[in-house]
């Protein structure tokens, strides 16, 4: 039996050993942040495909399993691999007496399978903070923190200060360190722990950017701009949304970094890699019965802010929402942020054991025009209703394992 949340590099560390520190002999690059961490080692990822070279991916949570978390190539690790694996893992564990969480099994996993198949280059997501997340036991080329914000902060300490702790704990002795929008109130402390770990810190606004050119409804036109370098060019993204512009952004720099280390980066092939990543549930449009349906991971009060503006932005102000959220989450700020008033609601409930209650969810709302549907495809088909009634669209979002089996179910067309 597996634990729950429980942060702590001990026990992956012993298990590991005995798989003689495969993490440690090819290339990584680390990502933490509150928000779009995961878009950003895609787009990474996708790059480092389109130049020739063999990348593990390891993010989370995946959107339908466990097995979509690993992947190499965009492709997801076969379920005898994955099982075979997970054997071994939990030969040692037992072995040596070390319960291992579900999370820190899943890295494990992925760990030593980038190993057996011989990745060039594996982009490793942190599941939670960083200094105590099972994934800090890489020695990364590059490490990256997307944005801070107080997502997860009960599990980080109770404050902000100690979320931001967490986060640097990534930082490592020489090795660089890209961040985006970081607010003025950490710039001593991120300051502080560059200088004694010897890195330099690339920053989002002060040494690099992106800003838009166009937009259209299924691309945006970017110009990327290295602000102590003649570097600058136009690309675009699929991607969509103002946080993607920034991801991008990120994403470019450090590929831009890394080019010291692998010959084949390139400017072009850096273009095509950013222009064709594709990552499901991140503002994502399916059609449904003639019926828009927008999928969005987003799962605390940065991201609500966020969809809200994108939302807004296409003129549209009321929506049928479908929203599921888990019971660390602020749910009652989400909902604050995500709602208008005059939206029409429908909550359901994640499949996963750390799930709130859809009536707590339900009690914070204080739309008139709320209801609670728990079985999933009943619930999309009463936001097609609502949506033929009210003439609006309808948007998927609160959580990623929540988010992920409804678009199985639009893609299916149950």
């Amino acid at each position: 039996m597996l634990r729950d949340i429980d942060l702590g590099i001990e026990r992956i560390s012993k298990v590991m050993k005995y798989f003689d520190n495969c993490h440690l002999k090819y290339p990584t690059i680390h990502v933490s942040g509150t928000n779009g961490k995961g878009s950003v080692v895609k787009m990474i990822s996708s790059v480092f495909q389109y130049s020739g070279y063999k990348v593990g991916s390891f993010t989370s949570p995946g959107l339908i399993s466990d097995l979509d978390d690993i992947t190499i190539n965009d492709r997801t690790i076969y379920s005898d691999t994955f099982s075979d694996i997970l054997k071994s893992v939990s030969k040692v564990s037992k072995e040596i007496e070390v319960q291992l969480t579900h999370f820190e099994m899943l890295t494990a996993i992925s760990f030593i399978y980038f190993y057996e198949e011989k990745v060039d280059v594996a982009v490793i997501e942190v599941g939670m903070g960083g200094l105590l997340d099972a994934t800090n036991i890489i020695n990364p080329q590059l490490s990256i923190i997307t944005n801070i914000s107080d997502d997860h902060c009960d599990f980080l300490g109770g404050s902000i200060e100690s979320v931001l702790e967490h986060k640097l704990g990534i930082v490592k002795k020489g090795t660089p360190l890209v961040t985006g929008h970081i607010e003025d109130r950490y710039y001593d402390k991120i300051s502080k722990v560059c200088t004694k770990k010897g890195s330099i810190w690339y920053r989002y606004e002060e040494d690099f950017y992106s800003e838009g050119i166009l937009a259209f409804s299924e691309i945006q036109m970017l110009k990327f701009v290295d602000i102590n370098s003649s570097t600058q060019f136009d690309y675009n993204l699929k991607l969509l949304g103002e946080m993607q512009i920034k991801n991008s952004a990120i994403a470019i720099k450090a590929l831009l970094i890394l080019k010291r280390y692998f010959e084949k980066l390139d400017k072009e092939k850096i273009i095509f890699g950013i222009q064709e990543t594709f990552w499901p549930c991140r503002f994502e449009f399916l059609k449904y019965r003639n019926h828009d349906v927008i999928l969005d991971g987003a799962h605390n009060v940065d991201g609500a802010i966020m969809l809200r503006k994108m939302l807004n932005n296409r003129g549209k102000t009321r929506y049928v929402f479908i929203i599921g959220m888990l019971r660390d989450k602020n749910y009652s700020e989400f909902v604050k942020q995500i709602l208008n008033q005059n939206d029409i609601v429908i909550v359901s409930k994640p499949q996963s054991e750390r799930a709130c209650d859809p009536q707590i969810i339900y009690n914070c709302i204080q739309n008139e025009q709320k209801i609670i549907i728990d079985d999933y495809i009943k619930a999309l088909h009463e936001a097609l209703s609502l949506a033929e009634i009210f003439c609006c669209d309808i948007c998927i979002t609160g959580s990623l394992y929540m988010v992920g089996f409804f678009r199985q179910i639009i893609i299916n067309k149950e």
